[in-house]
Protein backbone atom coordinates (compact mmCIF):
# COMPACT_ATOMS: atom_id res chain seq x y z
CA UNK A 1 0.00 0.00 0.00
CA UNK A 2 1.33 3.40 -0.98
CA UNK A 3 0.88 6.44 1.21
CA UNK A 4 0.19 9.63 -0.70
CA UNK A 5 2.34 12.70 -0.27
CA UNK A 6 -0.65 14.55 1.23
CA UNK A 7 -0.87 12.02 4.05
CA UNK A 8 2.89 12.30 4.66
CA UNK A 9 2.60 16.07 5.05
CA UNK A 10 -0.33 15.63 7.42
CA UNK A 11 1.68 13.16 9.59
CA UNK A 12 4.66 15.57 9.59
CA UNK A 13 2.45 18.49 10.71
CA UNK A 14 0.81 16.39 13.45
CA UNK A 15 4.26 15.25 14.69
CA UNK A 16 5.52 18.86 14.67
CA UNK A 17 2.48 20.13 16.63
CA UNK A 18 2.85 17.28 19.16
CA UNK A 19 6.55 18.06 19.63
CA UNK A 20 5.87 21.79 20.08
CA UNK A 21 3.06 21.02 22.54
CA UNK A 22 5.41 18.81 24.56
CA UNK A 23 8.10 21.52 24.66
CA UNK A 24 5.60 24.18 25.74
CA UNK A 25 4.23 21.89 28.47
CA UNK A 26 7.73 21.12 29.81
CA UNK A 27 8.79 24.77 29.75
CA UNK A 28 5.69 25.86 31.69
CA UNK A 29 6.31 23.22 34.37
CA UNK A 30 10.02 23.96 34.89
CA UNK A 31 10.92 25.65 38.18
CA UNK A 32 13.28 28.59 37.70
CA UNK A 33 14.60 29.66 41.09
CA UNK A 34 16.39 32.96 41.43
CA UNK A 35 19.34 33.27 43.78
CA UNK A 36 17.29 35.79 45.71
CA UNK A 37 13.77 37.11 45.32
CA UNK A 38 15.05 40.63 46.08
CA UNK A 39 18.18 40.47 43.94
CA UNK A 40 17.96 44.12 42.78
CA UNK A 41 17.80 45.50 46.34
CA UNK A 42 20.65 43.21 47.39
CA UNK A 43 22.75 44.34 44.43
CA UNK A 44 22.37 47.96 45.57
CA UNK A 45 23.50 47.01 49.10
CA UNK A 46 26.45 44.94 47.87
CA UNK A 47 28.97 47.75 48.49
CA UNK A 48 28.17 47.46 52.21
CA UNK A 49 29.03 43.74 52.06
CA UNK A 50 32.34 44.52 50.34
CA UNK A 51 33.25 47.04 53.04
CA UNK A 52 32.25 44.63 55.83
CA UNK A 53 34.30 41.85 54.18
CA UNK A 54 37.34 44.13 54.00
CA UNK A 55 36.98 44.94 57.72
CA UNK A 56 36.81 41.20 58.44
CA UNK A 57 39.95 40.56 56.38
CA UNK A 58 41.79 43.23 58.39
CA UNK A 59 41.28 41.26 61.62
CA UNK A 60 44.13 39.10 62.90
CA UNK A 61 42.15 35.85 62.53
CA UNK A 62 39.29 34.68 60.35
CA UNK A 63 35.84 33.42 61.22
CA UNK A 64 35.51 29.65 60.97
CA UNK A 65 32.77 27.07 60.57
CA UNK A 66 33.25 23.42 61.48
CA UNK A 67 30.93 20.42 61.59
CA UNK A 68 31.04 17.65 64.18
CA UNK A 69 28.64 14.80 64.98
CA UNK A 70 26.03 16.89 66.79
CA UNK A 71 26.46 20.50 65.69
CA UNK A 72 27.82 23.13 63.37
CA UNK A 73 30.26 25.33 65.29
CA UNK A 74 30.63 28.94 64.22
CA UNK A 75 33.62 30.78 65.66
CA UNK A 76 34.17 34.49 65.17
CA UNK A 77 37.64 36.07 65.03
CA UNK A 78 39.49 36.54 68.32
CA UNK A 79 38.84 40.30 68.34
CA UNK A 80 35.13 39.58 68.83
CA UNK A 81 35.61 37.95 72.23
CA UNK A 82 33.85 39.64 75.15
CA UNK A 83 32.04 42.04 72.81
CA UNK A 84 28.34 42.59 72.30
CA UNK A 85 27.85 40.95 68.89
CA UNK A 86 24.56 40.98 66.98
CA UNK A 87 23.93 39.55 63.56
CA UNK A 88 22.70 36.63 61.53
CA UNK A 89 23.96 33.40 60.03
CA UNK A 90 22.49 32.32 56.69
CA UNK A 91 22.91 28.74 55.56
CA UNK A 92 22.51 29.19 51.81
CA UNK A 93 22.03 26.14 49.58
CA UNK A 94 22.56 27.08 45.93
CA UNK A 95 20.80 24.00 44.59
CA UNK A 96 17.62 24.12 46.68
CA UNK A 97 16.15 27.31 48.15
CA UNK A 98 13.92 25.30 50.48
CA UNK A 99 17.05 24.24 52.42
CA UNK A 100 18.08 27.86 53.17
CA UNK A 101 17.96 28.72 56.85
CA UNK A 102 18.67 31.98 58.69
CA UNK A 103 19.66 31.85 62.35
CA UNK A 104 20.09 34.75 64.74
CA UNK A 105 23.67 35.09 65.91
CA UNK A 106 23.95 34.41 69.66
CA UNK A 107 27.65 33.94 70.31
CA UNK A 108 29.09 33.22 73.73
CA UNK A 109 31.71 35.43 75.38
CA UNK A 110 34.44 33.44 73.62
CA UNK A 111 32.87 34.21 70.19
CA UNK A 112 31.43 30.76 69.50
CA UNK A 113 27.97 29.49 68.66
CA UNK A 114 26.90 25.88 68.30
CA UNK A 115 23.99 25.22 65.96
CA UNK A 116 22.13 21.92 66.21
CA UNK A 117 22.99 19.91 63.10
CA UNK A 118 19.54 18.31 62.99
CA UNK A 119 17.98 21.71 62.21
CA UNK A 120 19.71 21.61 58.79
CA UNK A 121 18.86 19.23 55.98
CA UNK A 122 21.80 17.40 54.40
CA UNK A 123 23.49 19.33 51.60
CA UNK A 124 26.27 21.70 50.63
CA UNK A 125 25.89 25.17 52.15
CA UNK A 126 27.58 28.53 51.95
CA UNK A 127 27.47 29.95 55.47
CA UNK A 128 27.05 33.72 55.22
CA UNK A 129 27.80 35.40 58.53
CA UNK A 130 27.12 39.10 59.01
CA UNK A 131 27.52 40.75 62.37
CA UNK A 132 27.96 44.10 64.08
CA UNK A 133 30.36 44.75 66.95
CA UNK A 134 31.28 48.17 68.37
CA UNK A 135 29.25 49.88 65.65
CA UNK A 136 31.25 48.23 62.83
CA UNK A 137 29.76 45.68 60.46
CA UNK A 138 31.60 42.50 59.46
CA UNK A 139 30.88 39.80 56.88
CA UNK A 140 32.32 36.38 56.13
CA UNK A 141 31.39 33.39 53.94
CA UNK A 142 32.49 29.80 54.45
CA UNK A 143 31.54 26.61 52.64
CA UNK A 144 30.35 23.65 54.68
CA UNK A 145 28.72 20.30 53.95
CA UNK A 146 26.11 18.90 56.32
Amino acid sequence: MKISWGNKILVAIIAFVAMMGTLVYKSLNTNYELVSKEYYKEELDYQKIIEASNRTLALTSAASVSVNNESVLVELPGEMRNKNVTGSILFYCATDASKDKTIEMKVSADGQQAIDKSSLRPGHYTVKMSWVADGQSYYSEKAVTR
